[in-house]
This record gives C-alpha cells, sequence and structure tokens, in this order.
C-alpha cells in the first residue's frame, strides 16, 4: 500500500489556468468599476461647487459664479464681482477625476469657462440649466441638474 503524495503537472495546470481566469475577470470588471466611480465622483464634485456657489451667494449677499472649464476639467467657485472668470476663491477649485470629461454646460456663460450664476435670492441668474459629465469611452454618463426657481442641484445616471 504505498501512497503517492503530490499533484500531477496536469492538476498543477488546470489549477493555474483556474486562478487566471478568475484574475482576468476581476480586472475586467474592476476596470468598468473604476470608470464608473470616476464620472459618478465627478458628478458630486459639481453638485457641491454648485451648493457652495449657492450657500456663499446667499450668506455674502452677492451674486456667485460656479465655473466649469471643460479644457482643464476643473471646477470652482468665485464672486461675480471678481472678474476674469479664472480666480477661483481660495479652496474652492476642484479637479475633476482622470476619466471623467465635461461634455456640455446649458443655460449658463457660454465661453470657457462655462457657468452658472447663484444669486441671493436662492435662485439662478439665467433659468435652469445643467453639466454634462461623460467618461472618455462616452459610455458612463451623468448629468448635474439645476433647476431655476430654487437653485437645488441633483444628478441623474444617464443623459440622450
Amino acid at each position: 500500500m504505498n501512497k503517492k503524495q503530490g499533484f500531477s503537472i496536469i492538476e498543477l495546470l488546470a489549477v493555474i489556468f483556474i486562478i487566471a481566469l478568475m484574475a482576468l475577470a476581476g480586472f475586467a470588471i474592476f476596470k468598468g468599476f473604476r470608470e464608473t466611480t470616476s464620472v459618478k465622483v465627478a458628478a458630486r464634485d459639481v453638485v457641491n461647487i454648485m451648493r457652495l456657489a449657492r450657500r456663499k451667494a446667499i450668506t455674502e449677499r452677492v451674486e456667485y459664479y460656479a465655473l466649469y472649464d471643460k479644457v482643464n476639467n476643473k471646477v470652482w467657485v468665485q464672486p461675480k464681482s471678481s472678474y476674469p472668470p479664472k480666480n477661483p476663491d481660495f479652496g474652492t477649485e476642484q479637479i475633476l477625476p482622470e476619466k471623467a470629461v465635461i461634455d456640455r454646460v446649458t443655460s449658463g456663460g457660454g465661453s470657457n469657462p462655462y457657468h452658472h450664476t447663484f444669486t441671493p435670492k436662492s435662485t439662478l441668474a439665467h433659468g435652469s440649466g445643467g453639466v454634462y459629465l461623460r467618461d472618455e469611452g462616452e459610455k458612463i454618463k451623468y448629468r448635474v441638474t439645476v433647476i431655476n426657481t430654487t437653485a437645488r442641484a441633483r444628478i441623474y445616471d444617464s443623459w440622450p
């Protein structure tokens, strides 16, 4: 009764093959998760900038911009009286995550940087609008809308 201990080469290769398949599947899932997460984080950053601009406009009783730079993928807040629109309030500038891109901005200023103007009355100066964000491959899309009458922002997970 001799028992052989150990594994055959076929068994060892089968285990290595199964581990490689699981690692490959995990990598593919993680890559998609990373792209989705970076666009969602960018949408949350835009909402936070809008909320900060609204809050500053109400408390300081002056109009504030929420600015969106499509070229450099940045967002920030500054008072409307502070011109040109390249001078962010201290600590308000946010660089969006690497995979997220600002696609377009509606109902705000039309040049880069685009903007929404928040008034001390808790409204938008130029009507309702939105910021459209996507990943580099245009698979994942988020829309941040802000309503004129209340100047409140909301995130939607798609756009046409």
